[in-house]
């Protein structure tokens, strides 16, 4: 039996890819996505009736949609496993560790323990915790030796106040930022969410900063990064370099949703806008505070961080279609 995959975001690419590249290629179907920048993949039109089978996907949208829609289903997690149980909306909500409506799926592929204990309490699949795919690729980048920053921004995802992006918040000391990176021979690097890219793309622009879209580029080129909330800065941190965390002030401090909120988060928080430009000096020294916040984080989100969770995730799907 061979197995296919669907990505209908770009992002979600980069955690499919070494897996795809680990599994045996007599069991390789067809590699299917929506966008152009994933060069030499087709269409998705047709796709489900041209090719039945087992498919792997690495999103909630691509499991319900038009792709993954009546078929059996491998699902891999593209994120580090960050849940928003603790509002009563967030418990209820699709597309997070444990939400309804994937019952086709016939093996979950996590992060972490945590992410695959809540796979397990919903369905009766499989739920294996094999670390992150994606970070064994990004392990693999030297790490530059010049000092650089990088800042990216979530998009803005309406679900609770701490899915909301922190761009908002942050944008009028932006320029602060710039102008003191470039007073102090510091390289500032623009990044942001794929689905908000051509809003922030377009403010770096007018900043004078240069927007990178690709993450592995932002791994090769920079040296700290601040982030609000976003799985980029859990694999930051398990590379060990600084992370700087962009709190906002509708981020509610007397909720608990495990992770970023509050029980790991993986860098020195900023809470005032204001404090941003000292914060991320702070981070250019990268004292030793800094490295202990980033080994709970990294334990916290993945299970390994030894180059092997793409092997572990193709052993546990060639288990499953045989």
């Amino acid at each position: 039996m061979r197995l296919n995959r669907y990505e209908g975001h770009e992002h979600y690419s980069d955690h499919v890819d070494p897996v795809w590249e680990a599994l045996p290629p007599q069991l390789r179907g067809e590699a299917w996505a929506v966008s152009e920048r994933q060069a030499g993949r087709p269409w998705l039109p047709g796709f489900t009736k041209a090719h039945p089978g087992p498919l792997l996907v690495a999103s909630y949208r691509d499991a319900v949609g038009g792709a993954g829609r009546g078929r059996d289903l491998i699902y891999l997690e593209h994120g580090a496993g960050q849940t928003y149980h603790g509002d009563q909306l967030g418990q209820h909500a699709r597309g997070w560790a444990g939400s309804p409506g994937l019952d086709r799926v016939r093996l979950f592929l996590c992060p972490s323990e945590r992410t695959a204990a809540r796979w397990r309490a919903m369905y009766d699949a499989p739920a294996v915790a094999v670390g992150c795919p994606k970070l064994d690729q990004l392990a693999k980048i030297p790490a530059p030796t010049e000092p650089a920053v990088a800042v990216t921004f979530h998009w803005d995802c309406p679900l609770v106040p701490e899915t909301r992006s922190a761009l908002g918040y942050y944008d009028r000391v932006l320029p602060d930022l710039a102008a003191w990176c470039r007073r102090n021979g510091v390289r500032l690097l623009g990044h942001g969410h794929p689905r908000m890219w051509s809003r922030i793309a377009k403010r770096w622009g007018q900043l004078g900063v240069e927007p990178v879209r690709d993450f592995a580029e932002v791994v090769a080129r920079a040296t700290v990064l601040a982030a609000d909330n976003t799985s980029a800065m859990y694999e930051w941190a398990a590379l060990g370099r600084p992370v700087v965390v962009l709190n906002a002030p509708f981020y509610r401090r007397d909720v608990e949703h495990g992770l970023r909120f509050w029980s790991a988060v993986p860098g020195r928080m900023v809470d005032d806008r204001a404090d941003l430009v000292a914060a991320v000096a702070r981070a250019l020294a990268d004292p030793a505070d800094g490295a202990d916040l980033r080994r709970h984080a990294r334990a916290a989100a993945y299970a390994a961080v030894d180059g092997g969770a793409a092997d572990r995730a193709a052993r546990a799907i060639m288990e499953t279609l045989r």
